[in-house]
């Protein structure tokens, strides 16, 4: 909103020329801007269904499963499936909150209150997390935004110091001080999100997430850096659903009953 008011203003009273095919590819991209906007906070990001992992249960009991009990009340009890390769295999984790077993790249948030399929982070900005179903509208999103913020930096810059139908350049007024302001913080702001926009483009297509990014990295990482095609299915064409209202209900952490496998 703020660029978009010093777009205007410079514009307005700066005389600054702004061709039809500028205005259409910038309304283009900030349309889609906010449809990415609308869709990533509308959006289910893909809450897991207990039903969708029942099938851990099952596994828990094999005897193929090393099982670790958790040191304190605060750990959760993990287990990995044993084979006859020597790679490292990521865990399976108990979550007491949401009472299910978690695949790996399954994460658990403590604003949502859930466990999403390939969880990246929770956006204050969007109110909402980004996960498998809603990450290709984010990155839609944060790309649109980025590019519509450079197409105008770029727009001021060439009216600002080289179109002959500015004034000159030594006749300073007040009015300047908003262009120059304008590029100040566009070329800090985007020093931050270009960076951040590639990132999130290389995550759609890379095995990889925020939070593997944080620290938190699969161990799959390391023997595989793309993602498979059945993958790329369910983050560019998984199914659409709206996200439920919130729901205000306390967290009653249960306990995970261990049993010897």
């Amino acid at each position: 909103a703020c660029n978009a008011a010093a777009f205007y203003i410079l514009q307005r009273e700066q005389g600054f020329d702004s061709n039809s095919t500028f205005n259409v590819a910038l309304l283009v991209l900030v349309s889609l801007f906010l449809c990415g906007l609308a869709l990533s906070n509308g959006l289910d990001p893909g809450a897991v269904d207990p039903d969708e992992v029942q099938y851990l249960k099952e596994w828990r009991t094999s005897p193929k499963v090393k099982v670790t009990l958790p040191r304190d009340p605060t750990e959760d009890e993990i287990f990995v499936v044993e084979t006859s390769d020597e790679e490292e295999k990521e865990p399976y984790r108990w979550c007491r909150s949401c009472n299910l077993w978690r695949p790996p790249g399954v994460s658990h948030c403590s604003e949502c209150r859930k466990c999403f399929w390939r969880m990246d982070h929770h956006c204050w900005l969007i109110g909402n997390c980004v996960a498998m179903r809603n990450h290709r509208f984010f990155t839609l999103m944060v790309v649109c935004g980025c590019l519509a913020w450079t197409s105008v930096l770029v727009k001021t810059l060439w009216d600002f110091f080289l179109e002959e139908t500015h004034r000159n350049f030594l006749e300073f007024e007040w009015f300047d001080i908003i262009a120059v302001l304008f590029i100040v913080w566009s070329l800090l702001g985007l020093a931050f999100l270009v960076p951040f926009s590639l990132f999130h483009v290389s995550a759609l297509l890379c095995n990889i997430t925020s939070k593997n990014a944080c620290g938190h990295r699969r161990i799959s990482w390391t023997s595989r850096r793309m993602n498979g095609f059945e993958e790329y299915d369910q983050i560019f064409c998984g199914p659409l659903q709206m996200r439920p209202c919130q729901e205000h209900r306390s967290i009653h952490m249960q306990p995970r009953e261990t049993t010897n496998g």
